[in-house]
């Protein structure tokens, strides 16, 4: 979705201003994404801003950090819990596998 990648770097890019943006209410944008991919909004974008992390990962250029706060996340804590939930593995063990080094 074009809003969303517009957007991924900004750490207030929500559900709320993705809705504003395809003109719907939150509620709407809820039931169609639900409809559409089979999840909620919010996990739709937490989805999104993941795999474009673990592309950057793969791209081994910037460390771990760098990679969180370029999808929008500002808290590393919650950065590294949410990959780690999404991947079966923490960053830095994900870029050990794909880069050969721990980002």
């Amino acid at each position: 979705m074009k809003s969303v990648n517009d957007n991924l770097g900004d750490p207030d890019f929500n559900v709320e201003r993705l809705a504003a943006d395809v003109g719907l209410s939150r509620t709407q944008l809820h039931r169609k994404m639900k409809e559409l991919t089979g999840i909620p909004a919010s996990e739709f974008v937490r989805n999104i801003r993941l795999e474009q992390a673990a592309k950057l990962i793969r791209g081994g250029k910037i460390n771990i950090t760098q990679v969180a706060y370029t999808v929008g996340v500002n808290n590393n804590a919650h950065f590294s819990t949410s990959f780690k939930k999404h991947f079966g593995v923490s960053p830095s063990e994900y870029a050990e596998r794909n880069n050969g080094s721990p980002g």
